[in-house]
Formats: C-alpha cells, structure tokens, sequence
C-alpha cells in the first residue's frame, strides 16, 4: 500500500520529518479568498489562476507550474493508497482541506483510506510551533476520515454561499471534527452584512481609526494576535489595510 501526504504549503515541506516515509504533494491554493465556483473542475482553475494572478502579482505559468500539477498528483494516486492530510484548524487551511476532500469524493478512488493529521491542542493554527518529534506524534496519533460524501457537500455548500447548509453539515460533523464548526463560525463571522464589513474588516478599520499612524506591519502583527483562527496572511490583511487608509 502506498502512503501520500498532502501538505497545506510549502512551510511544513520544509521542514517535514525524514522519519515518515510517503510521498508529498503541496498543496498551494488558498481558497479563503477569490472565486470558489464554476461550472466544472477545469473552468473553477482558470478563473482561480485569473485570480491570483490579479491579486498576488503571479502569472498563469506559476499558477500552473506550483499548483496545477500538484493537483493533478491527486488524481494519479493509485487505488488501495492511504492518505495524510496535513491541515491547521484555521478557516484557511480547513477551507482548502474542505476541497481536497470534495475533489477525492469527484475522483471516487477504490479504497483510498484518508487521515486527518491536526496539530497539537497548544498550537491549532501552526505547525511551525511543532518540534520535529512533535510532528512525528501527531502523525503517529492521526484520526481516520470518513462521510467522504458529508465532506464534498460541506465544500459545495461553502463554494455556493449557502450558510444554512453549511451549519448544518459542520453540526453533523461535530462529534468527531469538533474543529470543523469553529471555522464555519469564522467563515460566517467575517460576511460582510447591513450593519458590518465583518468582523477581521471591522476590526483593522477601527484599529486604523483609532491610531491613524500605525504601520501595515503593527496591525498585521495586532490582527494576528487578535484574530489566528482565521489563518489570513499579510497579502489579505494589507488590502484591508490600504482601503481603510483611504478613508482616515
């Protein structure tokens, strides 16, 4: 039986233990942000790659080279494979966990067993806090997968906007992927609404009112602090940043 481990980013690559034999894929999209729906597989990639090549100064090429083809490595797992799906509790690692499970549901690979590898309970949202030995006992500890179909239906319901669904599955899942309901919570709480922009847009907006001189770096650092669950990286935040500037 051949075992795979899918890693969310290049940063556990990195580091991954020699120890754990199997091969890795990295997995480099990031779909907290950007479009999540198309009428098909392939159609859903060239509008992501549109994306980010607006958004993160890339081009198609890159798009294609570091993640097109990892991708296409879940395809071309064989049938009869175990695979360790290295994902943090924040919203975006589970929402692009989220997809991969939805996409191995598509494939419908024979008797794929899939393992869910989350950090340890002081460190939800970071596996860079993790020793090498720690990574190796998380994975010694790994938890099975399975309602792979529950799982397909909690990306689509989160790729169409339909928040009902969305509780609703994540409240199914609860008993054993008690996580999983946090991070719907988040996705929920950062929808902008009549009354709010959400809740990480409101609070670097009132962070800015507040203290007009402050640098992108000391609120990146503050909303970090603040607000881990979310997973957001620098590029997300500072487009917040720049559009609250404005309006100091």
């Amino acid at each position: 039986m051949q075992e795979y481990h899918i890693l969310n980013g290049d940063a556990l690559r990195n580091r991954f233990p020699a120890e754990l034999k199997g091969k890795c894929i990295t997995f480099r999209e990031c779909f907290i942000d950007g479009p999540l729906k198309a009428q098909s597989y392939e159609q859903l990639l060239i509008d992501r790659s549109q994306y980010i090549k607006q958004e993160y100064n890339s081009t198609h090429q890159e798009y294609n080279d570091l993640v097109i083809k990892e991708l296409e490595k879940l395809s071309n797992i064989p049938d009869n494979s175990e695979v360790n799906l290295w994902f943090e509790d924040d919203l975006f690692c589970q929402s692009n966990l989220w997809f991969v499970l939805h996409r191995f549901h598509q494939i419908n690979k024979k008797n794929i067993k899939l393992y869910l590898i989350r950090p340890l309970n002081a460190f939800p949202y970071s596996y860079g806090h993790h020793s090498n030995n720690e990574l190796i006992h998380i994975y010694t500890n790994r938890q099975k997968l399975e309602q792979l179909e529950l799982w397909s239906n909690l990306w689509k319901s989160y790729a169409d906007g339909n928040t009902t669904t969305l509780l609703q599955i994540a409240t199914q899942l609860k008993s054993n992927y008690s996580h999983v309901r946090a991070a719907v919570d988040s996705h929920i709480n950062r929808l902008p609404n009549n009354n709010s922009d959400g809740q990480p847009q409101e609070f670097v907006k009132n962070l800015i009112k507040q203290n007009p001189n402050l640098s992108f770096k000391q609120v990146f650092i503050a909303f970090q602090d603040k607000f881990p669950q979310y997973g957001y990286g620098d590029t997300q935040v500072r487009k917040w940043f720049d559009q609250y500037q404005k309006l100091v």
